[in-house]
């Protein structure tokens, strides 16, 4: 039964519809509904203006506000008389009411009441008027949903509700459920705009917006504080205004063919710029914004990278100590063996009697190496952390040709290098690279083995798209690792050299710290050995 039919059969009309009153009643809930600000304080004001108009002194708004499961009370004009549970009523979303309103979205009165065909619901729908000692009951409906009710009282005169006024009540519920479904939507958004805001004002990283003009739309403080800009001419200015690399990568992203495309900025040397205020490496990521096939434009990400490489050193920090203290506990089990070269020969001299060759050489070697073991506790525990800087790759390498020749003394051999032209600069600690490949040099040199002369090649490449790798290789001619010793050559202790007194380097802790240093410097270390003398 639709709603006019239902108020057909109200009966007979005594009164003629006031057109302008409607007119001027409509006006009113028009203005009211300007304060989208404070929902609450509209509610009131729209029950206000509809209960003067029809005529009542109890009026009662029921609705569910966004996230909310149930239909409550949310405010009304009513009797003192009411008690306390009336106002604390509250209709699930699975309530019988509820499902009969969103099945039969006309107007309820006790006069139409009758024209319900199910008893169940004429006596459920009655009981609700009774609990609110309500005559009509006028839904509230959205564009797709119920928002909620009224709630309408006696008339003033104390007659019944006639014709006129149910159709005066069809016209004030379909205006104010439209002003109430945009108020809720105008909160909603507002809600949704200011947690977006605080979110975005509290990122880490800056966040840039343009419009597909160029111009920023969209910009939060972390944006204006990285790139050393005033916040107040960032907004609804030219792109440019943020910088030159900025407005660079966002417009070659505005420039993308297709949907939404990921371009990054590079330099063509350092991938990322130095800021001259800050001297911070700073790196940028935009993006193009496209949605459902529209153009909005593009976006940005930009990043201060100081905390982040801060942040890689303390975890390289921790790294290397972990590898260090592997390395002690390593020290610690050599020392062991070494003390047991003593231990044995004392037994052999308590139950012979007499000091064998055998047994003078083993207790030389074990004295040779613990002699050795707290230089290198010392030098180990006095290691620095990497400090980067330019530099030279020529440079590191002359230095660490230098150092290992004063390291073999009368065993160093002749070393060529080669070096392609134009490689750049590299951030570095040069002091670490030189002692890395210082003992890579001496292990080449000191190669034990029939061979023919020895020789070493350095050759030093770049590679990489942007030419941003550097390749150091270090060949010989020497006669390689034996098989037992290509497994993991990089391990604590594993030498080559047999000899005794040889020196620090020669207890097998050269490699270990050389790839140590490279993985310092975010760089791979790898050795290719073969049985034939070519390193």
């Amino acid at each position: 039964m639709s709603a006019l039919q239902l108020i057909d059969a109200v009966g007979s009309v005594d009164r003629v519809r006031d057109e302008p009153r409607l007119a001027a009643t409509l006006q009113r809930l028009s203005h009211a509904g300007r304060q989208f600000g404070n929902i609450e304080a509209l509610v009131e004001d729209l029950a206000g203006i509809v209960a003067d108009a029809i005529g009542v002194r109890r009026l009662l708004v029921f609705l569910k506000c966004p996230g909310d499961t149930a239909f409550r009370l949310r405010c009304g004009i009513r009797d003192y008389a009411d008690s306390a549970h009336v106002a604390q009523l509250v209709y699930g979303e699975t309530h019988d009411l509820v499902f009969w309103l969103q099945f039969n979205a006309h107007i309820v009165s006790r006069a139409s009441l009758s024209s319900v065909t199910s008893l169940n619901e004429r006596v459920m729908l009655e009981s609700v008027l009774d609990t609110h000692a309500a005559e009509a009951l006028v839904p509230l409906f959205g564009r797709h949903e119920l928002l909620g009710w009224l709630l309408l009282g006696r008339h003033g005169s104390g007659r019944p509700f006639h014709e006129a006024d149910l159709r005066d009540m069809l016209a004030f519920a379909e205006h104010m459920a439209i002003t109430l479904e945009n108020a809720l939507l105008h909160q909603l958004v507002e809600r949704q705009r200011a947690l977006t805001q605080a979110l975005i004002s509290h990122l880490p990283d800056g966040v840039v917006a343009i419009d597909h003009d160029g111009i920023v739309r969209w910009a939060n403080r972390r944006t204006c504080e990285v790139l050393s800009v005033p916040e107040e001419s960032t907004i609804d200015q030219p792109v440019e205004r943020l910088g030159s690399r900025v407005a660079d990568a966002l417009r070659r992203s505005l420039d993308a063919n297709g949907g939404e495309v990921t371009k990054e900025w590079e330099d063509p040397v350092t991938k990322e710029w130095e800021d001259p205020v800050t001297l911070h490496p700073i790196s940028i990521t935009s993006r193009r914004l496209v949605h459902e096939g529209d153009d909005l434009g593009a976006m940005a990400v930009i990043r201060d990278m100081h905390r982040e490489r801060r942040l890689q050193l303390r975890e390289a920090s921790v790294e290397r100590k972990a590898f260090y203290q592997g390395l002690a506990d390593a020290i610690a089990h050599e020392v062991g063996n070494a003390c047991s070269h003593f231990i044995l020969p004392f037994h052999t001299l308590h139950s012979s009697g007499s000091i064998t060759p055998l047994v003078l050489e083993m207790a030389d070697t074990g004295s040779q190496r613990l002699e050795e073991l707290p230089k290198l506790f010392y030098r180990l525990a006095t290691m620095s952390d990497p400090v980067f800087k330019p530099c030279r790759i020529r440079d590191v390498v002359a230095e660490a040709i230098r150092q290992a020749r004063a390291e073999a003394g009368s065993r160093a051999c002749p070393v060529s290098v080669q070096c392609q032209p134009g490689i750049s600069r590299v951030e570095a600690d040069p002091g670490l690279l030189a002692d890395c490949l210082c003992r890579i040099l001496v292990n080449a040199m000191e190669a034990p083995g029939e061979c023919p002369p020895r020789e070493v090649h350095i050759e030093v490449q770049s590679r990489g798209a942007n030419r941003d790798h550097v390749v150091v290789e270090v060949n010989d001619n020497g006669p390689g690792l034996s098989a037992d010793l290509r497994g993991d050559p990089f391990s604590p202790f594993t030498t080559t050299k047999c000899w005794p007194g040889g020196g620090l380097r020669h207890i097998g802790l050269g490699l270990p710290i050389a790839r140590r240093i490279v993985q310092d410097h975010n760089g791979e270390i790898s050795l290719d050995s073969g049985t034939r003398p070519t390193g």
